[in-house]
């Protein structure tokens, strides 16, 4: 099981001379590069279980931080990992799949399910990761939830973007069940790798994440992305990525009149400045 980093962010311009403290986490520092290493782990160790069921290995579809540590944890298990890219993947990404030993199939967007399709049918000892569709998934993340509680105390609310959800929900969820969750959302004048807007963005039939999951959305335009670049915290400067300015927009506007608040701020990819 991986043990989040959390850092308290000091920069003075958040909020700070009314009370507030805000915290996060350095998931870009995890071995796969971002917080999808808790949820990917967690499920290779118990499909390791599963292969007396006939599954000896692991696919999916996926261009992004998933694909980034189905590779590197499927290999460090032994595990085979069949993996479906779009053609726009950058030739970076695919080598740096292709070096954690992983079998990469590149294919049109437009029929890459269609083609995984046909792969699976021939190959049934993979089992199908399916991150998109199975919101069981955000289990990975409850002790995540119940690390942040037991090391940085109760909170009044948790901020992220939302791809999936699983994390965002996940760790509220291992916080505390009635927690306020608050999404942080690009709104329709600009698009953000990775991350959604809940109501624009839909995958298909099976695609079930809700507005109805959360308390509160939060949408930020593109003029309004936070400007920082990095950003001290009580463990020194850590980098800003594009999806977490996105989440800085959204907790400046969350806190506007709110005084003393205490916020976990959920961060894909955070991780130390390197000096």
């Amino acid at each position: 099981m991986l043990k989040p980093r959390f850092v308290e962010i000091l920069e003075s311009s958040l909020g700070l001379e009314k009370g507030h403290r805000i915290f996060t986490s350095l998931e870009g520092e995890n071995p796969g590069g971002s917080i999808k290493d808790h949820m990917v782990l967690g499920e290779l160790q118990q499909l390791q279980k599963l292969k007396s069921a006939g599954f000896k290995g692991v696919s999916e579809v996926s261009a992004g931080s998933t694909a980034l540590s189905l590779a590197y944890y499927s290999r460090q298990l032994g595990m085979p990992c069949v993996l479906f890219v779009p053609m726009t993947a950058s030739a970076d990404i695919v080598a740096r799949l292709q070096a954690h030993g992983a079998e990469v199939h590149q294919e049109d967007l437009s029929v890459i399910y269609e083609k995984y399709d046909q792969v699976m049918a021939m190959r049934p000892e993979l089992f199908r990761f399916n991150q998109l569709y199975d919101e069981g998934k955000r289990r990975h993340y409850h002790a995540f939830g119940h690390a942040v509680k037991n090391t940085l105390g109760p909170m009044d609310a948790v901020i992220g973007a939302v791809g999936t959800g699983h994390s965002l929900r996940g760790i509220g969820e291992g916080i505390d069940k009635n927690l306020k969750t608050i999404t942080a959302e690009p709104d329709e004048s600009h698009k953000i790798p990775g991350v959604r807007n809940i109501l624009l963005n839909r995958y298909g039939d099976q695609d079930t994440l809700s507005a109805a999951y959360f308390l509160q959305r939060i949408t930020v335009a593109k003029q309004s992305l936070s400007e920082f670049k990095s950003l001290r915290t009580d463990k020194g400067e850590i980098e800003v990525g594009l999806s977490f300015s996105l989440v800085l927009a959204a907790l400046k506007t969350y806190l506007v009149d709110k005084t003393e608040q205490k916020i976990f701020t959920v961060g894909a990819a955070n991780k130390s400045v390197k000096l």
